[in-house]
């Protein structure tokens, strides 16, 4: 469970890290659909040059339950990437990484209910603490936008269904051992994503600047799917989205420096106790984590 939740708070600083990128792309070229499609490209590039390490080293049986799951990975991960630039547009970047501990709700309810996974007081106690600080984060700042709530609401339910899909894909995986299990489902599920991506650059605009300016974040998120597909290998879905939730105390931490350093277009400027009150609901996060931990 260590090596697990050590692999997720890498996931969280990356993640943190890719959504300052995406806020500099979306600033310098107002275009949130074409920074979802080169980013799967670039993460689709890499991906494919993975598969030729791990030829012979990994399988996975061909048969329609598979098929569905890997379906359902690349559909939600596709409209899922694409409402998250959209909140891009309207979030600034530490808030949305902050708000988006509020998947966890909607992660242990559908685990409830379609999965029929039982969840202990502790464990339940844990989720709303994690919950509760996200929802604080959002209060110190300014409101969100209807707009941009409608495509959060669409973002976590595709990356709660996403979380879910993956996680039953890399049991299906056959492997020398889980790293190559892992990067083995990596492989196959983002390459699958950028063929599917591919035809759809024909509804965007085509520019090598604009691939080349998409291969900061395109890079941090598939760095970030490594460490988070080969946790979710070795701890429960729910716990691993607790751990990445610590993304919201990373993002505040760097959104404060962006800010200080003039990227005001990146991270608008808040008051000092705006900081500290997200820097409170951090803490809180991290109660959920040792809670949630304490109750395996």
């Amino acid at each position: 469970m260590l090596l697990g939740a050590i692999l997720c708070f890498i996931t969280a600083f990356i993640q943190s890290v890719s959504y300052i990128f995406s806020r500099i792309y979306i600033a310098k070229n107002h275009s949130a659909f074409g920074l979802a499609i080169y980013s799967q490209l670039w993460i689709g590039i890499f991906s494919a040059f993975l598969l030729p390490f791990l030829y012979r080293r990994f399988s996975m049986e061909i048969n329609s339950y598979n098929g569905w799951t890997l379906f359902g990975i690349i559909f939600t991960i596709l409209l899922g990437q694409i409402a998250f630039f959209k909140c891009s547009r309207e979030i600034e970047a530490s808030r949305l990484s902050s708000l988006t501990g509020l998947k966890l709700v909607f992660l242990v309810g559908m685990c409830f209910f379609f999965q029929h996974t039982t969840f202990s007081l502790l464990k339940l106690g844990a989720v709303f603490l994690c919950t509760a600080a996200a929802v604080g984060m959002n209060f110190s700042g300014t409101r969100i936008s209807l707009k941009g709530g409608i495509w959060m609401f669409i973002m976590l339910v595709c990356f709660c269904e996403c979380d879910i899909l993956i996680k039953e894909l890399i049991g299906a995986v056959e492997g020398e051992n889980i790293l190559i299990g892992s990067l083995g489902t990596v492989g196959v599920v983002y390459t699958s994503c950028a063929a599917v991506t591919l035809p759809l650059l024909g509804f965007t605009q085509r520019s090598t600047r604009l691939m080349m300016d998409a291969l900061p974040c395109g890079l941090c998120y598939f760095a970030a799917m490594i460490f988070l597909f080969i946790g979710f290998s070795l701890v429960d879905v729910v716990f691993a989205n607790i751990i990445v939730s610590s993304r919201g105390i990373m993002s505040v931490l760097i959104g404060a420096l962006v800010s200080h350093w003039g990227m005001r277009h990146v991270e608008p400027a808040v008051r000092s106790h705006v900081w500290k009150r997200r820097l409170v609901m951090s803490v809180l996060m991290v109660a959920a984590m040792a809670l949630y931990s304490f109750s395996n």
